[in-house]
């Protein structure tokens, strides 16, 4: 479900929240997907608070950048989706996915 919708042929920056207890495999199931993603010609990976990033989009399918335990990161993850708000004339799809312990009632 997540691959799909990562692909889905919409350009409009996307977010999307996987929450659940410490242990449940979230980060294992993103890592998944960000390698799936990568051998279709994406860009995909784990951000890293703290540490400057430049992505190389030339010729890629699209972006994914997976952000672990937002609910520690809340400054980034507000600049993130913040930007993402914005027009962005990409050629390809960009999507943020946010993994969290806390519950959807908690994002709300």
């Amino acid at each position: 479900q997540i691959v799909s919708w990562a692909e889905r042929a919409s350009l409009q920056p996307t977010v999307r929240l996987v929450s659940g207890e410490g242990g449940s495999g979230k980060t294992r199931l993103a890592a998944t997907v960000a390698k799936t993603l990568r051998e279709r010609g994406w860009v995909a990976g784990f951000l890293r608070p703290g540490f400057s990033m430049r992505i190389d989009v030339d010729r890629c399918s699209g972006v994914l950048l997976v952000l672990d335990y937002p609910e520690e990161n809340l400054n980034l993850a507000r600049r993130l989706i913040e930007a993402l708000t914005k027009p962005v004339n990409a050629a390809f799809p960009i999507r943020l996915l946010l993994l969290s312990r806390r519950d959807f009632a908690h994002w709300e």
